[in-house]
């Protein structure tokens, strides 16, 4: 098909920095092993739709900086005083037991204070074998009452809220404020930041928790109509979709969205592009997932999940890496020659 290839090139420039360093640039021609494992009439459409939202979802290294840079004069977060001072006496918390991301999150928050801030010029580079350790020379005191815990991305909470419930037993001072800085904030984590709030409590500790990010996404059930993840309209009428479905033991039965409406952060470009793309990744999802019995149960068709349900469904990736809370048709990647699938997204396994 004629505009096959400028699609193909306009994703693989969104896309250019992925794990830079770490894997090959993508180029058109990988974009196209990865759409070409489609049927051949969803290729185009699926296409468009992807690069429409990736160039609203996907964060580069530049993005990514020129958030950071913002908050590092974010009056609302930092207060009255200068930003510097602000960030002089804070402490970064480098605790995530899972994931990679928290660290290549500080460091280049590092990168951008030591630009921003004169009396960092002459301080050494972050160091990350400390717990907590960022720029002080002590002045601030042994407990200052800001610290920072970085993410990528917040989903459903769960890493955050275990992390900071194992600091707060063994570290944490008695009065402080958390900042959770993430690029996007998943609100079904909401119910983890309540779980938190009561752990809190039950610890006697006076520790505020707040919550910052480049957008808000919103993916609870109660939203779902409004949701600005992937939430079916309807079952596939698949075999592997069908067989699927009929090896889960939901708490609480499938609810499926109402069409007509395309969420609040504009990812989607139409209603019609949006079920075809919740249609065609729910059917890979489904195929891998039968190609592969042994896939742990929570790798769900349209991304990884605890509950039994068709996925996570979010469609935010950044350079770091690709979240398993995406669809499994953008990041796995089979070991089997077999029953290949060819990802979009090769994941870093920290996550």
């Amino acid at each position: 098909m004629p505009d096959k290839q400028p699609l193909l090139t306009s994703i693989a420039t969104t896309i250019a920095d992925y794990r830079q360093g770490e894997i090959a640039p993508p180029t058109p021609k990988h974009v196209a092993r990865w759409i070409d494992q489609f049927d051949e009439v969803a290729r185009i459409p699926i296409l468009r739709e992807i690069d429409h939202i990736l160039k609203r979802t996907y964060f580069s290294r530049q993005r990514i900086e020129t958030y950071l840079m913002g908050l590092v004069e974010n009056k609302k977060l930092t207060g009255d005083a200068s930003a510097c001072l602000f960030w002089k006496y804070a402490k970064f918390l480098n605790i995530q037991a899972k994931s990679t991301s928290q660290a290549k999150m500080l460091d280049l928050f590092s990168t951008i204070m030591k630009e921003r801030c004169s009396f960092l010029k002459d301080k050494p580079a972050f160091s990350l074998t400390a717990e907590y350790e960022f720029f002080t020379d002590g002045s601030g005191g042994q407990n200052p009452e800001h610290f920072i815990y970085f993410d990528d991305a917040i989903f459903s909470g769960n890493q955050a809220r275990q992390d900071l419930e194992k600091w707060i037993t063994e570290e944490a001072p008695d009065k402080a404020t958390v900042h959770i800085i993430a690029l996007a904030l998943h609100e079904g984590a909401y119910y983890n930041n309540n779980r938190l709030a009561t752990f809190i409590k039950d610890t006697g500790k006076a520790i505020e928790v707040k919550h910052w990010g480049a957008m808000t996404v919103k993916d609870r059930k109660t939203d779902m109509d409004a949701s600005d993840v992937l939430r079916p309209i309807a079952l596939p009428d698949t075999p592997e979709v069908k067989k699927y479905v009929a090896s889960l033991n939901p708490k609480y039965p499938l609810v499926f969205r109402q069409p007509g409406q395309l969420g609040c952060l504009g990812i989607f470009s139409s209603d019609t592009a949006r079920q075809l793309l919740e249609t065609e990744f729910l059917k890979a999802g489904a195929v891998i997932r039968d190609k592969h019995p042994n896939l742990p149960k929570d790798h769900r068709p349209l991304g990884c999940m605890h509950l039994e349900t068709l996925g996570f469904g979010s469609l935010i990736v950044s350079h770091l890496n690709c979240p398993t809370t995406t669809p499994l048709a953008l990041w796995f990647e089979s070991p089997s020659p077999r029953s290949r699938w060819y990802p979009l997204f090769p994941r870093r396994q920290t996550r």
